[in-house]
């Protein structure tokens, strides 16, 4: 039984790393304010 959940954890903490990685790299090459050079903020509020 400590066998099963020890591996269980290592999986959940190998596989939250590798997410965290990821979404490290994807933050880093993708900029919020490049959607507003795509579709510009509107001047008036509907």
């Amino acid at each position: 039984m400590l066998l099963a959940l020890t591996t269980v954890i290592g999986y959940m903490i190998a596989l939250g790393a590798v997410g965290f990685t990821i979404m490290h790299f994807i933050k880093k090459d993708v900029h919020a304010h490049d959607s507003e050079t795509i579709d510009p903020i509107p001047d008036e509020k509907f």
